[in-house]
């Protein structure tokens, strides 16, 4: 019996269009392509039965075999994951996973697909289209894939949304193990991280690094406080800094160590002094000074500084402690030598110890009024001085959600300020997300001299464009929070991650 009795070789416009579909997404970079297999399968599809129920049979196999090794090829978790972890899927409503598909399933993609079928329609009636996927599955390892790649992506027009390596877990991640999982990563990868101090500081800068609390974004707003004309007289907006913890002398400790990524909240117990910045300010022949308004603060910090100052009267109205300390840092400024430089660390955290909404606004008028006056001095100072505002922990969200650090109780606007007495510079806005690190990495940039070099333009803009950035992860002793996928969640220790309304 002849063989070409009972088999026949062609292949369907489907197949066709589905493996040049996946060698194109290989290109680019979307999908792994097992070339063994993948050829195998395709020879294996192109085989026709003349007797139907055998081609029935077979062409069902051979087509689930040629889908599952499609999604073996893609970057998307086993079933055998899948299936492990389908427990924890059920946390999620009917409208969230239809959501989430929404954004997962690349529609660029599917109409590409769609496309392909079609001009392969016209296009088989001149060429024999498998012996062309052949030779391309074949050839596949002899192309420079790479380069094609490079050049593609540097394109912004051939830019387009798919399931990279990067965003390859996407739906582990929605587990209750993938939340975990995710937390942990963040904080592996943010160990890896550090700013590093240069050899020599060029520039006489004194630093001042006021840290207040009760002035985030969502206190701001409630009170149009972002409106006040003292923020409008800083160059630098980091408008998405978050401040991780609503602890806050966690919260001076992460500011005070800020030269390393964000570290699990445990290690601040034992800070390493390669991450302190005021450590490393010293070892440069830096004053370091603070102040404080909170005396459980200043006990637990009072030996990062050379000299340290505490005014927590409490029979004083907390701007009159406030005013205090910025008198104390202004007098301390003046009697320091000219050729001295220094770091004053002004630590607040009265602004917010009221429950009453009326009086916390009284506070923080006063706040901004002091801060202004404080500014003025320093600009009569004749030295040229760095003043960085860091945001801390919020105040009236933290009277709903006590307990857990949400992005509104979180997100701030740091802001610097460039004085030198001489010139006035531009005002620019960083809306990437920030956190203590990028403190540290602007403060170190100022040390080398640029915006005192009067050879030359200094562009506030080209100095905060590579500004270290950090995705938002909110951190206390008793709850964990993280987004993902537009979508805010929280743990409380020895519980499950639990999706965050915010109303």
């Amino acid at each position: 019996m002849k063989l070409n009795n009972i088999i026949t070789l062609s292949s369907s416009r489907f197949w066709n269009g589905l493996y040049l579909f996946k060698l194109g997404l290989y290109i680019l970079g979307y999908i792994n392509f097992s070339v063994v297999l993948n050829l195998l399968t395709f020879l294996g599809l192109c085989i026709r039965f003349k007797n139907n129920i055998v081609q029935k049979i077979y062409g069902f196999l051979i087509g689930l075999f040629a889908l599952m090794l499609f999604y073996h090829d893609s970057f998307l978790p086993s079933i055998e994951q899948m299936l492990a972890q389908k427990a924890n899927l059920t946390g999620f409503s009917v409208s969230y996973m239809i959501e989430f598909a929404y954004s997962f399933i690349n529609f660029t993609m599917v109409f590409a697909f769609i496309a392909a079928i079609a001009v392969l329609s016209f296009v088989t009636k001149y060429i024999r289209i498998q012996n062309l996927i052949i030779i391309l599955i074949v050839g596949i390892n002899f192309i420079n894939v790479a380069r094609i790649r490079d050049g593609l992506r540097s394109d912004p027009d051939m830019r387009i949304t798919a399931i990279s390596n990067e965003q390859g877990d996407l739906v582990a991640k929605l587990t209750q193990s993938g939340m975990d999982k995710y937390f942990s990563q963040f904080h592996e990868d943010e160990s890896e991280r550090k700013v590093l101090m240069p050899d020599t500081a060029n520039a006489p800068v004194d630093i001042i690094l006021i840290h207040a609390d009760g002035m985030t974004n969502s206190d701001m707003q409630s009170f149009s406080f972002n409106e006040n004309n003292v923020f409008s007289r800083f160059n630098i907006f980091l408008t998405k800094f978050n401040s991780v913890s609503t602890d806050a002398n966690i919260n001076t400790k992460r500011l005070l160590n800020s030269m390393c990524g964000q570290k699990d909240i445990d290690s601040y117990k034992t800070p390493e002094k390669e991450c302190n910045l005021i450590t490393a300010l010293n070892e440069k022949k830096y004053l370091t000074r603070g102040f404080f308004d909170n005396q459980k603060i200043y006990l637990e910090n009072k030996d990062s500084f050379s000299d340290s100052y505490v005014n927590s009267e409490k029979t004083k109205e907390a701007n009159d402690r406030i005013t205090t300390l910025f008198e104390n840092c202004l007098k301390q400024l003046k009697n320091q030598d000219i050729k001295q430089s220094s770091i004053s660390y002004i630590s607040i955290d009265s602004l917010s110890d009221t429950s009453d909404f009326l009086k916390y606004k009284s506070n923080a008028t006063r706040f901004m009024f002091s801060l202004n006056s404080f500014i003025d001095q320093l600009q009569r100072s004749n030295r040229n001085i760095l003043l960085i505002y860091v945001p801390s922990k919020g105040a009236l969200e933290r009277k709903r959600f006590d307990i857990i650090p949400s992005r509104k109780q979180l997100e701030g606007t740091a802001m610097i300020k460039f004085i030198d007495g001489t010139k006035s510079y531009e005002s620019v806005v960083f809306d990437k997300s920030t956190s203590y690190i990028a403190i540290s990495d602007l403060t170190v940039k100022t040390l080398k001299g640029e915006f005192l070099d009067k050879r030359q333009y200094f562009s506030v803009k080209a100095f905060i464009e590579d500004t270290a950035v950090t995705p938002f992860v909110g951190e206390d002793f008793n709850c964990n929070y993280i987004e993902l996928f537009k979508k805010q969640y929280f743990k409380l220790h020895n519980a499950n991650w639990t999706e965050l309304k915010d109303n």
